[in-house]
Parts: C-alpha cells; sequence; structure tokens
C-alpha cells in the first residue's frame, strides 16, 4: 500500500487499547482462536479509516459511539475441528451494530415513528465502511 502512496496503518496500539478494556467475556482477541473479536476489529476499522483521511478528506470516519455489540451466540473456535474439540471450545460472539445518526431533517421525536430505530443489525468490521 505504501509504495501506491497510500498510508499504512500499524494496529498495535488499537488491539492494546482494546485490550485495556476487556472485561469478563468481552475481549478484544479470542482466546482459543486467531482472531480479533468484533468489538476490536471495529475500532480498527474506525482507526484505519481516521489515518485515511488526510489522503481521501471527504472520507468521514465512523464515529465509534454508534457502534454497538449486541450478542451474537456462541462462536466455536476456528482451530477447534482441527485440534478435536469441536463444542468444548465455545466462546462468546458478538456483533457489530451501526446506529447511524437520524437526518437532519427529523426535526423532533413527533416524525420518528416505532418503526424507524435506524439500526443495521449484523453489520461487520468489513462493511462499516459502506457507512461513511
Amino acid at each position: 500500500m505504501a509504495e501506491a502512496g497510500l498510508p499504512v496503518r500499524d494496529q498495535e496500539d488499537v488491539l492494546l487499547e482494546e485490550r485495556n478494556v476487556d472485561a469478563g467475556d468481552d475481549l478484544s482477541y479470542y482466546p482459543m482462536g486467531t482472531h480479533w473479536t468484533p468489538r476490536a476489529a471495529a475500532h480498527a476499522a474506525i482507526a484505519l479509516q481516521r489515518t485515511l483521511v488526510p489522503t481521501f478528506p471527504t472520507l468521514t470516519p465512523v464515529d465509534p459511539d454508534r457502534v454497538r455489540l449486541q450478542p451474537g451466540g456462541a462462536l466455536r473456535d476456528n482451530w477447534a475441528g482441527r485440534l478435536h474439540l469441536d463444542g468444548r471450545v465455545d466462546q462468546p460472539a458478538r456483533r457489530v451494530v451501526y446506529v447511524p445518526p437520524l437526518p437532519s431533517d427529523i426535526v423532533g421525536p413527533a416524525r420518528v415513528g416505532p418503526n424507524c430505530s435506524r439500526e443495521l443489525v449484523g453489520v461487520g468490521p468489513d462493511e462499516l465502511s459502506a457507512f461513511v
């Protein structure tokens, strides 16, 4: 990417920041796997978007306050099958939900009905860029 003139971002600081907020089973990295959890991956995507803004000034990074996590069931570790541990290494999974701001033309609660939640359920970190 650097050879193409695009900024390159080392994501180590994001992972370390996310580890500082790990609590209980809400972790930044799957303890029995090889992947970041959706929480950490979403924040890494946001950090990457911020790195790209100087090169692409029209890009508006996702506001981290609009990113929510919802329970997504149990996720089996990717290595479980290879280690003959299917069903024994369940890890909690969460899915990323992006809640976009309401359009500026909506002025008051009278114009927002009960079916206007605006939540996009099941949006993964890779899809966050579609909302910038």
